[in-house]
Order: structure tokens, then C-alpha cells, then sequence
């Protein structure tokens, strides 16, 4: 089993918010602990030595096995911790790694709300 990943992972970590939506971290947790809300899934992560993990889940969403999955890629695409940003003809936007293996489309930009005028 892969250890869980390090909170300095921050190109893993980028990439998770976008590639595994729906997730959100607490960060009071004193180890590692993830939530999806919308189908009331979750993950704890308890070391119990140094190359060990108590890894506890809630279904039906295997929360572990999508970071685990993201995390090969990652580490695959060479551990980025920046992606480049490519504007195309469309009007899409799309992260990349520097090598192109990890990569995820931006959300659209929605207009600025100027208010309604009274």
C-alpha cells in the first residue's frame, strides 16, 4: 500500500480539488481525513508505524482508491508542483504537466456580476 500523500504534494493536491471533485479535506483532523458531502462518503488515515496506515472508509465513494489512482498518475507525470496554463481557440482552458501526462480542463469563466441597477 502507498503511503497517503504528504501535505507538501501541492501539485497532487491542485490536482485532486479539480480531477476528484466533489471532496472536501479537513485540515483540523490531525491526520489525514476526507469527505464527500454529496453522497456522504469518507476517508481517515491513521499511521500506525512508519511504513504503515490504518486507512477507514465510508461508501459508496472508495475515496482511498481515487487518491491512490491520482497519486500513481501524478507521480507518473513526475511529482509536478506546477502546471502550465494553455488558452485554446475555444475559449477552454486546461492545466497541464510539464510532460502533457496530467492534465484537467479549467472551469468556465462566468461573467462578472455588476449588479442590477436599482
Amino acid at each position: 500500500m502507498l503511503a497517503p500523500p504528504a501535505d507538501t504534494d501541492r501539485g497532487l493536491w491542485l490536482a485532486a480539488d479539480h480531477l476528484l471533485g466533489g471532496l472536501v479535506r479537513d485540515f483540523d483532523a490531525k491526520h489525514l481525513a476526507i469527505g464527500a458531502p454529496g453522497c456522504d462518503s469518507w476517508l481517515r488515515v491513521h499511521p500506525v508505524s512508519h511504513s504503515r496506515w490504518d486507512v477507514t472508509t465510508q461508501a459508496p465513494r472508495d475515496i482511498w482508491k481515487e487518491l491512490q489512482d491520482l497519486s500513481a498518475r501524478w507521480r507518473a507525470a513526475g511529482s509536478p508542483s506546477r502546471y502550465r496554463l494553455l488558452f485554446e481557440p475555444d475559449d477552454n482552458q486546461q492545466a497541464v504537466s510539464a510532460c502533457g501526462r496530467l492534465s484537467w480542463l479549467l472551469p468556465a469563466l462566468r461573467p462578472i456580476d455588476e449588479g442590477s441597477a436599482p
